[in-house]
């Protein structure tokens, strides 16, 4: 642990997730990204680990829902009407369906905008709807977390190389620690997908989500976090 100008630093995981009260964050895990039958399937779009990620982060939930973790789930989100579209917008993302303008996703009160099977908030957990890559831009999300003393982000979800990676940057940029769970983001491209997760490693604390559910089991320290987490 480093101390500078009375402000604590950890200096490793075990000591991160000791003395920051954490929070995980599940982005975009929605049918229209991640179904058979959703948008992205039906224009030629497969998730590069696909199953297996969600998987994974539906056991790394279950643990979270056991160690008394905020968990919060964000939506991706269009309105019908593009009431929430600037040209700018509208652009980045026909740019990111290669040119195709006629790609309608996650359109609000569909089955596409539905988080994946399996993955359903339960009460005292937290959907946010957005409307930009970023979890933090027009959302309520720094409030929820303020609000509830987080300090620390576990990072999950898709796309790797534009939500994952734009929420990221925003937390850290609002003063959160954010740790990036390699085995639970994904993406439709291989190369986007590890050339982000590269520049990532040497932004931001990146783990797994066996590491981090071995810490939660073995380390004193952390399970003392833990139970100020449940009586808090």
């Amino acid at each position: 642990m480093y101390n500078l100008a009375g402000k604590t630093i950890p200096s490793t995981l075990e000591e991160l997730l000791q003395h920051f009260k954490t929070a995980l964050l599940v982005i975009d895990l929605q049918n229209d990204f991640c179904s058979e039958g959703g948008i992205s399937r039906k224009s030629g779009h497969e998730l590069i680990q696909g199953a297996t990620v969600i998987n994974q982060t539906k056991a790394l939930i279950n643990k979270a829902r056991e160690e008394g973790l905020l968990i919060i789930y964000t939506l991706n989100t269009n309105l019908q009407t593009h009431l929430s579209d600037s040209s700018a917008w509208m652009r980045h993302r026909i740019r990111g369906r290669n040119g195709r303008a006629d790609i309608e996703y996650t359109i609000e009160g569909t089955w596409g905008h539905r988080l994946v099977e399996g993955i359903e908030p339960r009460d005292g957990e937290v959907v946010v709807r957005k409307h930009r890559a970023s979890a933090f831009v027009g959302t309520n999300l720094d409030l929820i977390l303020r609000s509830n003393d987080i300090r620390a982000l576990l990072v999950t979800g898709i796309l790797t190389e534009s939500c994952v990676d734009s929420t990221a940057r925003d937390a850290e940029f609002y003063d959160y620690f954010a740790i990036i769970l390699r085995d639970c983001i994904d993406s439709y491209r291989r190369d986007l997908h590890e050339a982000c997760l590269k520049i990532m490693e040497a932004r931001f604390e990146v783990s797994d989500s066996k590491s981090i559910m071995e810490l939660w089991r073995s380390s004193p320290a952390v399970e003392n976090q833990r139970e100020k987490r449940k009586t808090s």
